[in-house]
């Protein structure tokens, strides 16, 4: 337990990291705008309807292809919005975080030496370092 308690520390400061509380702004601005939040609910609507269209068969049909239309008018709204692309930009940074706090994990499990270990050498999401991708990292 005494790891348990230590590593509930480093979270600590872990809620502290640039990186963590601008993912954690980001985060906040996109669910309380409620303009955005109304282009994602009706960018679901969509697609479910769209998917309903398809798994009838009307692929092909001309509603198919609107609501085709709509939803891709719909994805570039969201994706040019200047709330998701910060949002983007900070999920990314730490989604890189992340992957190097395993990766240092992995390394450490391994017997490496955590003053030594080169989080640089870690070029993908868990998937390059012959772990057999996310969910198999600590095996091998």
């Amino acid at each position: 337990m005494e790891f348990l308690d230590s590593f509930k520390e480093l979270t600590k400061k872990l809620q502290k990291d640039d990186v963590v509380l601008r993912y954690r702004k980001a985060q906040t601005e996109v669910k309380l705008s409620e303009l955005f939040q109304e282009k994602i609910a009706k960018l679901n609507a969509v697609k479910k309807a769209l998917d309903v269209e398809l798994a009838n068969g009307s692929g092909n049909s001309k509603n198919a292809t609107k609501l085709s239309s709509e939803l891709k008018t719909l994805y570039d709204e969201i994706t040019i919005d200047s709330k998701m692309a910060t949002f983007v930009a900070a999920k990314a940074e730490i989604d890189k975080l992340i992957d190097s706090m395993n990766y240092i994990l992995i390394e450490v499990i391994k017997g490496a030496n955590p003053d030594l270990v080169d989080v640089a050498s870690c070029h993908s999401s868990c998937g390059g370092c012959g772990y057999g991708g996310c969910g198999g990292c600590g095996g091998g």
